[in-house]
């Protein structure tokens, strides 16, 4: 282990789907070579699984911003952090700030195109993402999870020399249990019916992912194909506006929401068809799992 480096990982905690896989894979491959920390800007199911996997993990979370941006200064100067690694809009606003009180090298790891997020969100939009896009010209060390996230930092202005490219990655090592489809169809309360043709989704109810397409395909596909089963793997705030949709489209009987899965590859092994919607991607979880 190469003990003279010590990096700080930021996040705001509410991480899931690529993105939690991500930093927690990460995280735990850093820690074979390098000391390595978390803080987690709440407390929440990401921040329990990263200290069940053995990350050293921190909260911060007083609901004052001032108090939580003390509280992060001074573990960063306590732990003397080389570096310290932001994830997400929130975690780059506070790399930004903290960089005024303390010395440390910075670096933000761009997952996706900051233009779409708070889409969900008019207020947010105009708030949290214009503060985002703020600070990210302030970090002056970019990753980007593709080649092409990198050239979309680029045409933007972000200088070329600063922004390195590391792809998402997964372990193919790890063992995976098996489920039938007749076993998964009753895991989820599914009513199976003899020829079904599965096709489905895994992703947050996010705007950017687009899984309204999904839904309003799924109607067009059981005109002609009864037989067609559709499933959403996946939770987030646009949920009820989904199953409004797929309600008024008259396909709930052959359209089931799952909500978040905790092992999507029992869902995956078993798609006849696995779609992806989304608006902006770069090297999604979602298909290379």
């Amino acid at each position: 282990m190469i003990t003279s480096m010590k990096v700080l990982h930021l996040s705001c905690g509410g991480d899931i789907g690529g993105a939690k896989t991500h930093i927690l894979s990460l995280i735990s491959e850093l820690g074979k070579h390098i000391q390595v920390s978390l803080v987690s800007l709440r407390k929440s199911p990401f921040a329990s699984d990263a200290a069940a996997m053995g990350i050293d993990t921190r909260i911060i979370r007083t609901r004052f911003f001032a108090a939580d941006l003390i509280r992060l200064v001074r573990i960063i100067r306590r732990g003397r952090f080389d570096i310290v690694h932001a994830h997400g809009s929130k975690a780059n606003v506070y790399l930004v700030l903290a960089r005024l009180f303390t010395r440390f090298i910075p670096v933000t790891t761009v997952h996706s195109d900051y233009r779409g997020d708070y889409l969900h969100s008019f207020l947010k939009h105009y708030t949290f993402g214009v503060t985002n896009r703020i600070a990210l010209q302030f970090i002056g060390n970019y990753i980007a999870v593709s080649g092409n996230f990198k050239r979309m930092l680029v045409e933007r202005g972000f200088p070329p020399s600063r922004i390195h490219t590391v792809y998402n990655g997964m372990r193919f090592d790890r063992e995976f249990s098996v489920l039938s489809r007749n076993d998964f169809y009753a895991k989820h309360q599914i009513h199976s019916q003899p020829g079904d043709i599965l096709i489905g989704i895994v992703a947050r109810l996010h705007p950017v992912k687009g899984v309204e397409i999904f839904v309003k395909a799924a109607a067009h596909v059981l005109k002609k194909q009864p037989k067609a089963r559709f499933i959403i793997c996946g939770d987030g705030d646009q949920r009820k506006n989904l199953e409004l949709l797929a309600r008024s489209s008259g396909i709930l009987h052959r359209l089931h929401f799952l909500g978040h899965v905790e092992a999507p590859w029992e869902a995956l092994q078993n798609l006849d068809i696995n779609v992806l919607t989304s608006y902006s991607e770069s090297f999604p979880y979602a298909i290379l799992e």
